[in-house]
């Protein structure tokens, strides 16, 4: 086993050097090279003992967070619990065999993702594009519109109304019964989706009863 140089934010620093997580988002440690300052909830460490600064921050993206977070509403952790593990550290020649097979590997995998997100984008676009023309001005290419007094939209099919939203909507405040109904979490990026298919880090009630 080995262990690292932890540092605490303040002063400027260079890498390169591993980004690891003291409050919050912990499972995602970040390589970084050149000059750098790093706020309070992240710790930066330094390879020492001849260890490959690639190999080490491979195996943080591996390490198992949960098992070693200290169970709080927001999860941390402290120098003593990085230096605590125990890592498997093989001979020189063999970490930098590991961290460039990864290198190449993960650099391949990040150009596909980012081909594929491209595409995704680009959908995505177009989607929101077709809902809103449709909800907003209808789906007959030869409709006739109406000038409309609003601060979002300009004209609206002339068979159409406009209402205000308190006639549409109104206000829910259910709770689950047992527990078993899906959760749903709140995104500024995603919206509102299911907490299942998200990547959550913060530690979950024992029961959703109530919820």
């Amino acid at each position: 086993s080995g262990k690292g140089v932890i540092k605490y934010c303040g002063e400027y620093k260079e890498g390169p050097a591993i980004l690891l997580g003291r409050k919050g988002t912990l499972d995602r440690p970040k390589y970084i090279e050149g000059k750098f300052w790093n706020i309070d909830t992240a710790m930066d460490a330094y390879a020492t003992n001849g260890i490959n600064t690639r190999y080490l921050y491979y195996i943080t993206t591996a390490l198992d967070i949960k098992k070693y977070a200290t169970a709080t509403a927001k999860p941390s952790m402290t120098q003593t619990d990085y230096y605590n593990m125990l890592i498997p550290i093989p001979i020189n020649t063999e970490q930098d065999l590991i961290a460039n097979y990864l290198d190449a590997r993960c650099n391949t995998i990040d150009e596909s993702i980012s081909r594929h997100q491209s595409i995704i984008d680009k959908l995505c676009e177009y989607q929101s594009a077709l809902i809103t023309h449709a909800v907003l001005h209808g789906i007959h290419p030869d409709q006739k519109y109406q000038a409309v007094d609003s601060e979002w939209i300009d004209k609206i099919p002339n068979t159409w109304d406009m209402k205000r939203g308190k006639w549409l909507f109104r206000e829910a405040s259910e709770r689950s019964e047992d527990g078993t109904e899906e959760l749903l979490t709140v995104s500024q990026y995603t919206g509102v989706t299911p907490r299942s298919q998200k990547n959550v880090t913060m530690f979950e009630a024992e029961s959703l009863v109530g919820y």
